[in-house]
């Protein structure tokens, strides 16, 4: 038997690097003044999590960490440093996925920081996800944000011409939803594939992975993995 500690993650917003303004822009939108609230509750959270696996006791030499968007390659193509230095915002000359993870604690990422403290103790990060799919679901991302872009420009628009362009963009948003929901189940399934590839018997994993994802769903094909949502 395999045990696996799930933890649905909250990102934060220093992972959406150079979007990080206009994301918390979307978030004052829709959250107002519980905007602070809200980013509270996520240090709130992190600092749970590590409080819960301190309590765990967990044997760390012994221990499989899996990480959302941290990719099974270990030559990284120019596509994939690209979509990260975006997200950085700013001119990347990490060569490996280990000093891209790097760059993203450097910029506050909090479960960057959670699994460098575990690997520190011995503990084994293992390749999680399939770099193509990643890069598919951050392209839609990027979609995603420059039709919010546009939809400002529409709204400045008169009546009939922003009628018409309005409907077009939301057609487009639920076109890259639907496309996005694909990708993420793509991706649940190579994950729990790969889990199941590369933890061995009778040892524990941890699996930091965003809320977004099923990827317990998929786990439930590999019947001698326990999961245990953390």
């Amino acid at each position: 038997m395999r045990k696996l500690y799930y933890v649905p993650i909250i990102h934060s917003p220093e992972e959406a690097g150079s979007f990080k303004e206009l994301l918390l822009e979307k978030e004052k939108e829709f959250r107002g003044a519980q905007l602070a609230v809200f980013l509270n509750e996520i240090d709130k959270f992190w600092q749970e999590v590590v409080r819960k696996i301190k309590n765990l006791n967990l044997d760390y030499s012994r221990l499989f960490i899996y990480q959302d968007s941290h990719p099974v390659e270990t030559t990284i193509p120019e596509e994939f440093k690209q979509l990260v230095q975006q997200k950085l915002g700013a001119k990347l000359k990490a060569k490996s996925k280990e000093e891209i993870a790097q760059k993203l604690r450097e910029v506050g990422v909090p479960f960057y920081k959670i699994i460098a403290r575990l690997v520190e103790k011995g503990a084994i990060l293992q390749g999680t996800e399939n770099m193509e799919l990643i890069c598919r679901e951050w392209q839609t991302i990027d979609e995603l944000i420059e039709l919010a872009k546009k939809e400002k420009e529409i709204l400045k628009m008169n009546y009939p011409q922003r009628a018409k362009k309005q409907i077009q963009l939301d057609n487009k948003v639920l076109e890259i939803h639907e496309r996005r929901a694909q990708i993420l189940k793509n991706r649940d399934e190579f994950i729990a594939w790969r889990i199941n590839e590369t933890l061995p018997q009778n040892r524990v994993g941890v699996l930091f992975i965003g809320r977004l994802h099923q990827v317990d769903r998929e786990l439930q094909k590999f019947p001698d993995i326990r999961v245990i949502y953390l």
